[in-house]
């Protein structure tokens, strides 16, 4: 008697799993997005972060050679607060690559966490 309906509910209740399954994957598909571009991002601002390494290196020595010069008599002490100010900026450069570093890594940790949030005091 009631054996349609009951087929009926049966269908009704496998097509909202499969949608639900479906919303599964699409869900996955896209954590693992995020975390690959994340990963993606963090591995370009460590790269970032050695070259402006190497280069605070090399505005190092410059500077300081500049000071011996100065001291010397070879050069004139504009150029040598021309370099400390290059060198300076540099720092400041590589703090500002270091906290990019920083919050690109968060983004990788809330990425993995799934969109788990902590419970408020």
């Amino acid at each position: 008697m009631d054996a349609g309906l009951r087929q009926a509910e049966v269908d009704r209740n496998e097509a909202v799993l499969r949608e639900a399954i479906a919303d599964y994957r699409q869900l996955v598909v896209e954590a693992i997005g995020e975390v690959e571009n994340a990963l993606a991002r963090e591995r370009k601002q460590l790269e970032r972060i050695r070259q402006l390494e190497r280069q605070l290196s090399l505005a190092e020595r410059s500077s300081h050679q500049l000071q011996r010069e100065f001291i010397n008599g070879v050069t004139e002490y504009l150029d040598v607060l021309t370099a400390l100010d290059d060198e300076q900026e540099l720092r400041r450069t590589l703090l500002s690559a270091r906290r990019e570093l920083l919050e690109y890594r968060i983004a990788l940790y809330r990425s993995l966490a799934g969109g788990f949030t902590f419970g408020k005091a």
